[in-house]
């Protein structure tokens, strides 16, 4: 999971402006021979995901989610160099290392409805409160303006229910449980070559509030293997 990344290594930038967002009009393709010559490619990359209302794409993401992850796990002992990195689709990347070719699927874990409310946000109360626990998984589909109607009604007054025990930890598993299961299923259909070994990287946009991440994960790993 992309909640355990420590950027420590590598000073990836994160600039807004749109005139240096250029690239995420391409894919990103590069060959490392050395784990110093990735952290320096990766440092040249800007991996800025702009706000849902403002023209994030699913490339800002895969970006995001594929540096960040190299940049974090780059001395552990399952990158071996030279590495690599082939934008493609289905899986959305190869790494190769050396006779090994790993396919890599990226994947953004987001409450359809959450991210509507967001988008609306931005647009007609970008001050405005969003509840999480009104715009889960689980929410009924809402027009626009009933969701308008909920953000104004949530800027006055607080309505939702809170969270209670390892509530919040449930919530993020579930969420994790239905990105995996949908992107394991799509792994299992036509298109999807046949490599003999996937990795799959959650970009964890799933809101709550504080969140103990290993009895999250402890669920998580429980219902996985049940």
């Amino acid at each position: 999971m992309l909640r355990y990344l420590n950027s420590a290594k590598v000073k990836l930038l994160a600039r807004t402006e749109k005139k240096n967002s250029r690239h995420m009009d391409t894919q990103m393709n590069l060959y490392a021979a050395s784990r110093l010559e990735l952290l320096s490619q990766l440092g040249a990359i800007d991996i800025a995901v702009p706000p849902l209302s403002s023209g994030r794409t699913k490339n800002h993401a895969e970006q995001w989610s594929i540096c960040r992850f190299l940049a974090t796990y780059n001395e552990a002992d399952f990158i071996a160099f030279p590495l690599r990195v082939i934008h493609t689709d289905k899986p959305d990347y190869h790494l190769s290392m050396g006779t090994i070719t790993v396919g890599v699927e990226i994947t953004t874990s987001t409450p359809p409805q959450y991210a509507q409310a967001i988008a609306i946000r931005n647009i007609f109360y970008p001050n405005g409160v969003i509840e999480p626990e009104l715009f889960t998984w689980d929410a009924p589909k809402r027009t626009e303006s009933e969701i308008i109607a909920i953000l104004k009604r949530s800027s006055e007054s607080l309505h939702g229910m809170g969270w209670i025990g390892n509530s919040v930890e449930r919530q993020w598993a579930a969420g994790m449980l239905k990105s995996i299961t949908a992107k394991l299923k799509k792994l299992n259909s036509h298109g999807y070559g046949n490599m003999a070994r996937y990795w799959l990287i959650i970009y964890d946009n799933i809101p709550q509030a504080a969140l103990d991440l290993n009895e999250a994960m402890s669920i998580l790993v429980n219902q996985l293997r049940s």
